[in-house]
């Protein structure tokens, strides 16, 4: 990983409030970028042919780093670098300072934590870490965001599926609505015209919000019933280009997404 050389931010606290960078990053045991599926075949006696099935994903994206200060590190800078960075109990955002990186992050944690100690300018003690990083998916992570509006509802629209992933991808979306009230259809050409639909939406203007990774389908108006009105078909997109439609009452369409990237 070319993270070496690198300043970083980890749950929006810069890594330069120490001096702390990146000075070694080392892939073990091999130097893949990313995991990838777990494949296995299934033999067919009549076409003497293996056939392939993908059981699941490998494990998680893991690696050893080692983080170093341009300085010697008091006591109490350490106790508060440890506070910060090392034994998390939920995964937080890494995001490397670079040019290569620009905009992609990693969901991670520190772990099994050793000091590493040397002298600079004079003074010796504390001057990095050693840690295992260990991530929630075996790639790094993009947030992204596409709008369409008013004018674009009614025709075929198209939206580019960039992720290495390739699975579908569930945005969150936002429908904003107008006046009119009525059915509600996203129809995902390229997915076989699957359809996300709401029906008898009510007439005054407001924000429907699906969420799929909490399967939510929430209002604006607290009176709206929608999860009755809902045929449980959250919007998916495959990898690469797809083409969609949307009718009925809808004034402004926003995808939400995070794509997996390569790292």
């Amino acid at each position: 990983m070319h993270l070496s050389g690198n300043y970083f931010n980890y749950n929006h606290q810069p890594s330069a409030m120490w001096g702390l960078f990146f000075a070694q990053v080392e892939l073990s045991p091999d130097r893949r970028r990313t995991g990838g599926p777990e494949y296995t075949t299934q033999y067919n006696q009549i076409s003497h042919r293996h056939f392939l099935q993908q059981d699941k994903w490998e494990e998680p994206l893991t690696f050893e780093a080692e983080i170093v200060s341009d300085r010697v590190l008091s006591d109490e800078e350490v106790g508060d670098i440890y506070a910060w960075l090392f034994h998390e109990k939920a995964y937080r955002r890494l995001e490397p300072l670079s040019d290569e990186y620009d905009g992609i992050y990693l969901n991670c944690v520190f772990h099994a934590v050793e000091e590493i100690e040397g002298g600079v300018g004079g003074k010796y003690g504390t001057v990095g870490f050693k840690a295992t990083v260990l991530c929630d998916a075996p790639w790094g992570w993009e947030d992204g965001e596409t709008i369409y509006e008013a004018a674009d509802i009614g025709t075929q629209m198209a939206f580019q599926n960039p992720s290495i992933y390739k699975g579908y991808l569930y945005p969150t979306i936002l429908l904003q609505t107008g006046t009119r009230g009525g059915d509600i259809l996203l129809q995902n050409i390229t997915d076989q015209n699957r359809e996300t639909r709401f029906r008898s939406v009510n007439a005054t203007p407001h924000t429907i919000t699906l969420l799929p990774e909490t399967l939510e389908v929430r209002s604006s108006l607290s009176t709206e019933p929608l999860y009755n009105q809902f045929n449980k078909n959250f919007f998916r997109l495959l990898p690469g280009l797809n083409r969609f439609a949307v009718t009925g009452d809808v004034q402004k369409l926003t995808f939400q997404y995070r794509i997996a990237r390569l790292i």
